[in-house]
């Protein structure tokens, strides 16, 4: 046997930055039309008129590779969800929430496959679209924050030469607040 074959490989900590664009596919928040239709839940006024949307989102990772098999990714991003309703049952409007947010993700590594399960700060701009109808005005642009969960798989690729990656995320585990699914494309840098 060589010395060479002896030789043990030791693990040398690892670091990426990963820069993403994506979509996001949000379910309803039926917090926000609750709150809405308060005190009138029983005969609301806001009444959502489907269930889905898909919205823009873009994010910067960071990500620490500490353990042969364990990490830290903490992501810095922009996620924008729809809610579309009738009002009155008569018009049409769009709730827009546009929400920074921040992710800390402890990571665990199977070959180029990452599983992440953490949690995250989100910061609420809501808008209404449009913000008159008839004789009423809406002045509901307002700002809320919340702590949310997030649990994604990440996989990461050559391609044409670039390290991308690939990931799918769920947000909003306990349904409190907005909840969906995120699809983003990376280039790892």
């Amino acid at each position: 046997m060589s010395e060479d074959s002896l030789i043990k490989k030791s693990f040398s900590s690892e670091k990426y930055l990963h820069l993403k664009i994506g979509t996001t596919i949000n379910t309803l928040n039926s917090s926000l039309f609750k709150s809405l239709n308060y005190p009138e839940i029983k005969n609301p006024i806001f009444v959502p008129t489907n269930s889905m949307a898909y919205n823009p989102c873009v994010k910067i990772a960071f990500e620490y590779k500490f353990l042969k098999n364990f990490g830290l990714n903490t992501d810095f991003g922009f996620t924008q969800t729809r809610h579309h309703y009738l009002y009155d049952n008569t018009y049409k409007g769009t709730v827009i929430c546009n929400i920074p947010n921040a992710n800390i993700q402890p990571t665990l590594y199977i070959k180029n496959t990452r599983f992440m399960f953490g949690g995250g700060y989100y910061k609420y701009y809501l808008y209404f679209i449009p913000d008159k109808i008839g004789q009423k005005i809406f002045n509901f642009n307002v700002e809320g924050h919340t702590l949310s969960s997030i649990v994604s798989i990440m996989q990461t690729l050559k391609l044409k030469g670039n390290d991308v990656s690939i990931t799918v995320s769920y947000f909003g585990l306990k349904q409190k607040f907005d909840n969906g699914f995120q699809i983003n494309l990376g280039l790892v840098l």
